[in-house]
């Protein structure tokens, strides 16, 4: 169960990291 949750943390920061990039790419 926490392995999971680790996992979901991990994606949800690494989803607004790669969208944050985007964003100052775009820029």
């Amino acid at each position: 169960m926490i392995d999971q949750c680790l996992k979901s943390w991990y994606i949800i920061t690494c989803r607004k990291a790669s969208h944050t990039a985007e964003r100052f790419r775009n820029q």
